[in-house]
């Protein structure tokens, strides 16, 4: 599956929106296997959060929580 992920910093303010660090387009065999690499780059990045975009226009939004990830 063709899915999009953005990577983002934290933002500077509440009404602010969050600088893009990174955007990539990918082939991915599963959901998981995007959410792994996903999960692995955004530590890498020291990113504030990052959302898995999906072919249908539809987003699953992740923010760092202590040590991991939780979904909004």
């Amino acid at each position: 599956m063709m899915l999009r992920i953005g990577y983002f910093a934290e933002p500077s303010a509440p009404d602010v929106r969050p600088t893009v660090l990174l955007a990539v387009s990918s082939q991915f065999g599963t959901y998981g296997d995007a959410l792994v690499t996903a999960q692995q780059t955004a530590r890498d990045l020291e990113a504030h959060s990052f959302s898995i975009d999906w072919p249908s226009g539809t987003s699953d939004h992740y923010f760092k929580d202590g040590d991991g990830w939780r979904q909004k």
